[in-house]
């Protein structure tokens, strides 16, 4: 199915800062302090860089988390391996060591760039909005800031956990979990870090369905996410039609289809870093 794109074009960095920071901080080491410090200071933001993919492979428990996590570790531990003298590159040395982590550093890139390319590492709040405004037209119904209610559906509260925790492995969502219901937020590229890693997180001023542990489903659109959009759409239409989407994904998961789940938002076809 072809989805008409509603959402305006992306323009986030911020998943090329990290790499980026770390490139420009091996240059500048280089060029000041020569190779060796160069390869050495690489080596430690990488292995700083894992720990961070660490945490969020906890959080996540997705496997691309875990493969990038051991990609960079063993990758900063190659940096540091290296033997290079001040004269150059030209007389670098790899100990028997260095050659077998830089063999398994190769197999987990290779590995990671699969999952990588088959968007198993890549948050998909992007299609999740597209999905949510395909059936709403433009017009003059202004943003509301108020909740919509969605549904009234049958399931216990252990399936609705099950099921926020699948949209979780699959990065289709992250779910924070109250009291009396779960709420999920769909993560655009780029908004994941303070997620994983932030403090105090205010997640009830972003976008989010909420499933009441009483059956009830809510949904609420942040006017960030509102003015991302190309036009002005019903709010209270792209408030129920997001709802209706995870209405749909838990049905697919109640039946055990959770596959038409990863079908339905790979549908829309989103590049691998938006």
């Amino acid at each position: 199915m072809y989805y008409a794109r509603k959402l305006k074009s992306d323009r986030n960095i911020t998943g090329f800062l990290p790499a980026a920071f770390a490139i420009s901080s091996g240059l500048l080491t280089g060029i000041v302090f020569g190779p060796y410090t160069a390869f050495k200071v690489m080596g430690g933001i990488i292995l700083v860089y894992s720990v961070f993919g660490m945490i969020a492979a906890y959080r996540t428990k997705n496997d691309a988390y875990r493969v990038a996590t051991f990609y960079m570790c063993f990758l900063g531990f190659y940096f540091l391996a290296i033997r290079i003298d001040q004269s150059g590159i030209k007389n670098m040395e790899l100990p028997q060591g260095a050659k077998l982590i830089a063999l398994i550093t190769i197999i987990f890139g290779i590995w990671m760039i699969y999952l990588m390319a088959t968007k198993r590492h890549k948050w998909r709040g992007r299609e999740i909005m597209e999905l949510a405004a395909y059936e709403v037209e433009s017009g003059e119904d202004s943003y509301t800031d108020r909740p919509a209610p969605v549904a009234k559906l049958d399931y216990t509260k252990d399936e609705i956990i099950n099921f926020a925790e699948y949209l979780k492995r699959k990065l289709v969502a992250l779910p924070y979990y109250e009291s009396d219901r779960v709420i999920l937020l769909p993560i655009k590229m780029g908004n994941e870090f303070r997620h994983l890693f932030g403090s105090n997180i205010k997640y009830w001023d972003n976008t989010w369905v909420a499933f009441d542990y009483n059956g009830e489903v809510s949904a609420y659109i942040s006017k960030k996410d509102y003015l991302d959009y190309k036009e002005n759409l019903s709010c209270s239409q792209l408030s129920k039609s997001l709802g209706e989407v995870f209405i749909e994904f838990y049905g697919y998961f109640k039946k055990r289809e959770e596959i038409r789940i990863i079908d339905k938002v790979n549908e829309v076809k989103v590049g691998i870093m938006s």
